[in-house]
């Protein structure tokens, strides 16, 4: 059976149109909306409700921020013994047993360095099943339980947020199907049978869930990775609680 990896909305060049630094002031900025809604607020009903979203939010910023922090000890662990190139010296260079090894490449102009594109730093697993590195097996292993429970956590957590901002504070039927909707419902609660429960971690897009897909599955529901999901739910959070 071939097995492919698929990634939706990546760019292959330039810097990403979302940061890191981005999703911290849409969180922020979506507390400031909330602190001035609750100025106005018109009975205990309202009162109630707008006490519950600021909750939902603080439980989703924690785990956004738990599930990030999972994915960057994730990909330390997994790069630590991977060889690294310096294109300076245009060495390859790598650590096994305690010692460091280095080996060179002749290059045509000694002047000019190896050049080198850095499209995105990412490592692709399915949980507890992965060992690349046979000195670090049982830490890579469990890092990557680790960070799949709190990818899991956080997108359910997100998801009855923004149903509670949908339908609750909107007051809509139902909720709109944006990223973390589909991630909730298409790729953890409803995923097509035999599936594989694979993840990656990534340093531009954060957390990216089932991205390998077997030869011929369907391209559907592809996941863009949680730093973009967040953004896509906090924008829309605040352009909801804005009317």
């Amino acid at each position: 059976m071939a097995y492919k990896t698929t990634f939706t909305n990546i760019p292959s060049t330039g810097a990403p149109e979302i940061s890191r630094g981005s999703i911290a002031s849409l969180f922020a900025e979506l507390e400031e909306r909330l602190q001035a809604i609750s100025g106005n607020v018109n009975g205990h009903l309202e009162a109630s409700l707008l006490g519950e979203i600021k909750t939902k939010l603080h439980q989703v910023k924690t785990r956004y921020d738990d599930a990030l922090m999972k994915n960057d000890e994730y990909l330390t662990i997994y790069h630590s013994g991977i060889p690294k190139i310096d294109p300076s010296k245009g060495a390859l260079s790598w650590t096994a047993g305690g010692k460091k090894y280095e080996l060179i490449f002749p290059r045509a102009n000694e002047s000019k360095p190896v050049q080198i594109q850095k499209l995105f730093e990412s490592a692709i697993f399915v949980p507890g099943t992965s060992s690349l590195i046979p000195a670090v097996k049982l830490q890579q292993q469990n890092a990557e339980l680790d960070l799949s429970a709190k990818v899991e956590d956080y997108y359910y957590s997100a998801s009855r947020f923004w149903d509670l901002v949908e339908q609750g504070y909107s007051k809509k039927g139902k909720s709109k199907f944006i990223g973390v909707k589909m991630v909730r419902n298409r790729l953890f609660e409803h995923s097509m049978s035999g599936a594989i429960n694979s993840f990656a971690a990534s340093d531009i897009h954060g957390p990216i869930v089932k991205p390998e897909r077997r030869e011929g599955e369907s391209e559907e529901h592809l996941d863009s990775g949680m730093i973009p999901n967040t953004a896509e739910l906090l924008k829309n959070c605040i352009a909801r609680l804005s009317i």
